[in-house]
């Protein structure tokens, strides 16, 4: 899934840094902070390949919940600060390997608009392990399999804030609420400036062409993880769930455009893959119909799963789904990728 644009946690600490929740009260004068260490490590510590590096493939970026960091100043003074979900601080791995690894946790010093005015770094141990999949079964196909060439397909010339939220609202709205912000806010302040937002969507249309406005709902599978224990999920619910933390199920196509027929798209699963066939056509939709109705199709039940057989190798960290995956995961992976690029240190 090298091409997979976006990944959950990047988008909240890059989003984190930059939200109005954010609050820019110190013991003391920033300027005056010296030195941090890691007292206490953050609640996670382990990582894993093809899930937590989405969006950079030699790095993986996360928020260190739960880290507390000791800062000292220039007068000896020390203060403890734990990290939660609106403190701004950043874990990133750079160039890891599989195994143990250094990671650097970087505290950032806010002034009352949310600028960089200085920032402190600490090392930290951690691991970073292959996908705990080893394989996923579609049980149940998505309820919707046909799809318009002309209404399902969004392209550079025809796309808009409101249609990539389309494509996976669900999803947007809890990474959005996570951090106590909302799509509508994001949209009204990204519009106000139109050099931004055309940067952001060159940078969803840098390695696709066209991608199709997925809904996988209703789908149902299986996730087989290496240590013989598996878990039932459906796609509705949009996590799986893995040594007690939440990671985001992804789903998109498996070119980097789209064509009149049938078309190859997947449901991925940390890194894991589990290929279906769409098909798109001219006019898929009557009069009366939209593109939030079924077509009249076969129910998905009935249709065999395009599921890989169980002694066919699974392909180590997936590197096929092509880079627009779903609504959701180009758009999050842009916001996030146009906040570094806006919220650089100065």
């Amino acid at each position: 899934m090298k091409k997979m644009k976006k990944v959950l946690s990047i988008f909240l600490c890059v989003l984190l840094i930059t939200s109005v929740c954010l609050v820019s009260s110190f013991a003391a004068d920033p300027q005056d902070a010296v030195s941090m260490v890691v007292k206490t490590p953050p609640t996670r510590t382990v990582f894993y390949d093809g899930m937590d590096n989405l969006l950079v493939p030699s790095e993986i970026t996360d928020v260190p919940v739960g880290a507390v960091l000791t800062i000292t100043y220039k007068d000896g003074t020390e203060e403890d600060i734990t990290v939660a979900e609106d403190t701004q601080a950043v874990l990133d791995i750079d160039n890891f390997t599989i195994g143990e690894n250094t990671a650097e946790i970087r505290y950032f010093f806010l002034d009352e608009d949310d600028n960089v005015v200085k920032s402190l770094s600490a090392d930290l141990p951690v691991t970073v392990e292959e996908s705990p999949v080893a394989s996923v079964e579609i049980t149940k196909l998505p309820n919707k399999l046909v799809y318009d060439l002309d209404k399902d397909v969004i392209t550079r010339e025809n796309v808009t804030l409101d249609g990539l939220y389309a494509a996976n609202s669900k999803l947007i709205d809890a990474i959005f609420e996570s951090v106590g912000m909302n799509f509508e806010d994001y949209k009204a302040s990204i519009t106000e400036d139109p050099e931004q937002l055309q940067d952001l969507f060159d940078f969803i249309f840098t390695d696709i062409e066209a991608f199709l406005i997925l809904d996988v709902s209703g789908a149902e599978f299986t996730v087989h993880y290496k240590d013989g224990t598996k878990e039932e999920v459906r796609y509705d619910d949009g996590f799986n769930h893995y040594n007690g933390f939440a990671f985001p199920v992804l789903a998109g196509q498996l070119e980097n455009t789209v064509v009149e027929g049938e078309n190859e798209a997947a449901i991925a699963v940390m890194g894991v893959e589990a290929p279906f066939t769409v098909e798109v056509k001219k006019d898929a939709y009557t009069p009366d119909e939209n593109t939030d109705v079924k077509p009249d199709v076969k129910p998905a039940e009935t249709q065999k799963p395009a599921v890989p057989p169980v002694d066919v190798e699974i392909p180590k960290t997936g590197n096929t789904v092509a880079s627009s995956v779903m609504g959701a995961v180009a758009l999050v992976s842009a916001i996030g990728a146009a906040y570094v690029l806006s919220k650089k240190e100065k």
